[in-house]
């Protein structure tokens, strides 16, 4: 689990069909001595986990991400500089009990720099 080492969750919140976060980065965490030194950048697939385990912890179960309907990497993300992001997501059942989600992290000025649409149980 990444929480409370490679980020933490502060505002959590309800939205209308989801819930919405702010995720602050540890610019320290040992991650970043690989990727990339002198110039941290978090990694893609740190990013598919997060989304993971913040909306288990938005539901307390834990999940597993069945199918990735949609992943889209779409602006840089620097701890050092992006320490802050917003999170949100809209939570749906579909009709085999899947839990079907689309989140999102966006920077403080707005630019998103993930989105994801997945089924999860």
């Amino acid at each position: 689990m990444l929480l409370n080492s490679f980020y933490t969750l502060h505002n959590i919140k309800p939205s209308e069909n989801g819930f919405s976060c702010d995720v602050a980065l540890n610019s320290s965490h040992p991650i970043f001595k690989g990727h990339f030194p002198g110039e941290p950048i978090v990694p893609g697939v740190t990013m598919v986990k997060l989304c993971q385990e913040v909306i288990g912890l938005a539901l307390t179960k834990k999940l597993s991400l069945k199918e990735a309907k949609q992943i889209k990497f779409l602006s840089v993300v620097n701890p050092e500089i992006d320490g802050v992001l917003k999170c949100g997501f809209s939570l749906a059942l579909n009709d085999s009990g899947k839990i079907k989600a689309d989140f999102s992290l966006s920077k403080n000025d707005g630019t998103v720099a993930f989105k994801m649409s997945g089924l999860f149980v």
